[in-house]
């Protein structure tokens, strides 16, 4: 077997016998696992350009939509991450992953089979329950298939995906509809409809790349990190984040709510484009495609780097003062938006708005790495990440679907838009503003077990 410059070094209980991975199956498992992440975003939020027809075919309400797109999703996701991630510190990652990629495939097909609202709840479940095991299992992987060096490098590769993903499910899901309108001049295939063919599409390839990950991956041995002691336990770090809850809890709700409006909007702005400027779902996913990759990618890169360079000059807690200021900027720039009388106006200030808050989802999580030692890091990451999905996803589609089909809404067409910025990122903005002005003497790596 080719061997690598990759520490032999494993941690307590892992097999001391199993030899590092090969560098190209290293390699190629990460292309695989960035792939993996790419789908998962194409399947989870392909149901945006599917609005119409699942009304029209099912008769569901936009309340149901957002349920369906946002709460029912969330709940699983975010509830399950957590002890996903913990049976990814105990158990094989690879098989946790296959489990994962096959149940969440299987259900974005069985989606398209559903021929009532419960079927489909039922089929979002699953997709849930099989995404939440990727990413825990992912970043661990990756932790131990590179050595120090190169880990950064290959985790941002993999974060990169999904934001590819995130952005590309716009522009895959408009082209293949596209497709399939041109092609099937009856609108069916088969006696299957536009939109059941188009959950079948994007959910087979993650299917077969889960096959080819399951023959090529296989589990590394666990390398030390350098971090010494046990791993606090779950009651340790919740009590840690209630000694300092104006600090930490403030940094992990306002996190969660600052992503009410963003994914509120990458539920329903195909819909809001075609009811409000008479956009096609195609035009609309080819235009939202590229302001959605470009501005959320730029903005979790850039923002976090300008929080960081302020925290060097100044304190940590500064780069939750910027993730406030972020936030503020990107809710004013969504209730803008939500006013404006063109297209030529509401696209822009939508791309500013995404821009500031997928900025300061990472300038959150990235200021952990300043005040809390290594052995909570990605547990206080983690949990970061589960507020997030619970309020953003969890309330963001489904108060924004609820907003959209009140009577408020034939009078002010963009009002849903406006308060889910003014309910959720702008609160969110003052938690951070609040948790930078507590954790003003916080030193660097202040928290420790």
């Amino acid at each position: 077997m080719e061997r690598t410059a990759m520490s032999e070094a494993v941690l307590p209980g892992a097999d001391p016998g199993r030899r590092p991975i090969e560098r190209w199956r290293a390699w190629a498992t990460l292309a695989l696992l960035g792939a993996l992440y790419f789908m998962s975003f194409v399947d989870r939020l392909i149901l945006a350009l599917l609005v119409e027809p699942l009304r029209q075919d099912l008769g569901v309400s936009n309340l149901q939509l957002g349920l369906l797109f946002g709460t029912a999703f969330a709940l699983f996701y975010g509830v399950l991450g957590l002890p996903l991630a913990r049976l990814a510190d105990r158990f094989d990652r690879r098989k946790l992953i296959i489990a994962g990629v096959f149940l969440w495939s299987l259900s974005t097909i069985g989606s398209g089979f559903s021929t009532t609202f419960l079927a489909l709840i039922i089929f979002r479940i699953g997709l849930a329950v099989g995404e939440a095991a990727l990413s825990p299992s992912a970043y661990s992987m990756i932790g131990d298939l590179f050595p120090p060096e190169y880990r950064n490098r290959a985790a941002s590769i993999y974060s990169a995906a999904g934001m590819l993903g995130s952005g590309g499910s716009y522009i895959l899901g408009a082209a293949l509809i596209g497709y399939l309108e041109v092609r099937l001049v009856d609108g069916a295939l088969w006696g299957f409809r536009i939109w059941e063919l188009v959950f079948f599409a994007v959910g087979i390839p993650a299917l077969l790349i889960g096959l080819l990950f399951a023959l090529i991956a296989r589990e590394p041995p666990r390398m030390e990190d350098g971090a010494k002691g046990p791993v606090p336990s779950l009651p340790e770090v919740f009590g840690i984040i209630w000694s300092k809850f104006r600090i930490y809890g403030f940094m992990i709700i306002g996190a969660g709510m600052c992503q009410i409006p963003g994914y509120a909007l990458v539920a329903w702005l195909p819909t809001y484009l075609g009811s409000r400027f008479g956009y096609s779902v195609e035009q609309a996913g080819y235009l939202l495609g590229p302001v959605k990759l470009f501005a959320s990618t730029l903005g979790s890169l850039l923002v976090p780097i300008i929080a960081e360079l302020v925290a060097r000059r100044t304190r940590p807690s500064a780069t939750a003062l910027c993730g406030g200021i972020a936030a503020g900027i990107g809710a004013a720039a969504i209730a803008a938006a939500g006013t404006a009388t063109t297209a030529g106006t509401f696209v822009p200030l939508i791309a500013v708005g995404l821009f500031m808050l997928s900025g300061t989802t990472t300038t959150v999580i990235a200021s952990f790495q300043l005040t809390v030692t290594g052995r909570m890091r990605a547990t206080m990451s983690a949990l970061c990440l589960m507020s997030i999905t619970l309020l953003g996803l969890g309330i963001g589609p489904t108060a924004l679907g609820a907003m959209t089909g009140s009577a408020w809404a034939d009078h002010m067409p963009g009002i849903g838009i406006v308060t889910v910025a003014l309910i959720g990122a702008l609160p969110g903005a003052l938690l951070l503003f609040a948790a930078a002005y507590a954790g003003r003497a916080t030193p660097r790596q202040t928290v420790s077990t």
